[in-house]
């Protein structure tokens, strides 16, 4: 059995944000399976940093308007979202940018510490008008998985600006599975697997990220964890994996009902778990017969909405 699991993993075509693989020869099936777990894990478990804070000096609150700056407040927290960090560390770090019109403020232009790299350097933050118009921010980028809301980052100091997170480096994963020979034996898979990044992670790598991730995961399974204490159905729920799904990528969601629940706020499956049935019931366009469907949706994950 050993022997039907000898593949070869090959860089079809690459570039330093999307990258062709090609694994093969894989047991009939198992371009499926390896395709759909390394894509789940791509998109949704691999690590990333992103700005979670933002202040600029003479602004107070987010509709200041900045003097000598095209853009407001509101248009350069858009452009900071952009920015695209890579970032090893597990303490959240304070970076600075310092810029005196005229011209744009890039994101080049932060001054960057040890460890810290910016994928997209000529993102532009703000257009300064002359040289009387001086730019300065300061950011705290952090390092998570996922997706984060901006009320998980507030702060009580005067000016500092909460923002919205998106940590996953991945921004698409496509495969595809194709018949391939093996000796004589032609019913082989061969998978085709596509990945795009920010930019702030090769493709390549994180394709390995995500397996070393599976790897750790199915090592769970051979050889478990001990552990006497009972585990209660709240701890089963937590520690579902659906749990950090975004809605869109649950295929038996319709796609009314996932565009009615994200204007409702529900990026994740989490959110639909921690407000329950009831609240969800009152978004706009979801009626009981939906609530009911996407009950029994998550149920077939493992995950309940309950009162």
């Amino acid at each position: 059995m050993a022997n039907d699991f000898a593949f070869s993993v090959k860089t079809d075509q690459e570039t330093k944000d999307w990258g062709r693989y090609i694994i093969s020869p894989l047991p009939e099936g198992f371009g499926q399976t390896v395709g759909h777990s390394l894509r789940r894990v791509l998109l949704g478990a691999l690590p990333g940093a992103a700005a979670i804070q933002m202040k600029v000096a003479g602004a107070s609150h987010i509709f200041t308007t900045l003097k000598g700056v095209k853009e407001d407040l509101v248009e350069v927290m858009l452009n900071v979202k952009q920015i695209r960090f890579s970032y090893q560390g597990e303490k959240p770090i304070k970076l600075k940018l310092e810029k005196t019109g005229p011209g744009p403020a890039r994101a080049g232009d932060i001054e960057l510490q040890p460890g810290v790299k910016v994928a997209n350097p000529d993102l532009v933050i703000a257009n300064l008008a002359d040289e009387k118009t001086k730019f300065k921010m300061e950011l705290v980028v952090a390092r998570g998985v996922g997706y984060r809301s901006a009320e998980e980052h507030k702060s009580d100091k005067l000016g500092v600006i909460a923002l919205d997170a998106v940590f996953t480096p991945i921004k698409k994963v496509n495969y595809r599975v194709e018949s391939t020979r093996k000796g004589r034996k032609t019913n082989w898979d061969k998978l085709i697997l596509e990945v795009w990044t920010d930019g702030s992670i090769k493709p390549r790598k994180a394709v390995k990220e995500a397996a070393k991730i599976l790897v750790a995961v199915f090592k769970q399974v051979v050889n478990p964890k001990v552990n006497d204490e009972p585990i209660t159905e709240e701890q089963v729920q937590e520690e579902n994996s659906n749990l950090d799904l975004l809605l869109e990528e649950i295929d038996e969601i319709p796609l009314r009902l996932v565009n009615a629940l994200k204007k409702a706020g529900y990026e994740r499956v989490r959110d639909l778990v921690a407000a329950g049935p009831e609240e969800v019931l009152k978004a706009r366009n979801v009626g009981e017969k939906s609530v009911e469907q996407l009950m029994k949706i998550l149920k077939k994950r493992g995950v309940e909405l309950k009162s």
